[in-house]
């Protein structure tokens, strides 16, 4: 599954497009330049859909520290390789 290059995708969007419980053997999730704007969204999309990937690329998104007091990131207990580069 791959949602890179999709500008519209935001955090509704990609809990939408990960149809929750649809991908529970998904390893490699590319979603490069979709135009996310936060971590903690990202987070809460893989939560909501059940995805545990072990490979997470969000290079090239406008991602921005969240605020104080927000919400924190958990993120997927199968995660080995995160890949933030020209993310912020």
């Amino acid at each position: 599954l791959d949602l890179s290059d999709n500008p519209s995708l935001a955090q509704a969007c990609l809990m939408a497009a990960l149809c929750p419980n649809k991908f529970p053997a998904l390893q490699y999730l590319p979603v490069r330049h979709p135009g996310l704007k936060t971590l903690s969204g990202v987070c809460a999309a893989l939560a909501a859909a059940r995805v545990q990937p072990q490979s997470l690329d969000l290079s090239h998104n406008s991602l921005r520290v969240t605020a104080p007091g927000a919400t924190r990131c958990v993120w997927p207990s199968a995660l080995r390789s995160l890949n933030l580069s020209f993310a912020g």
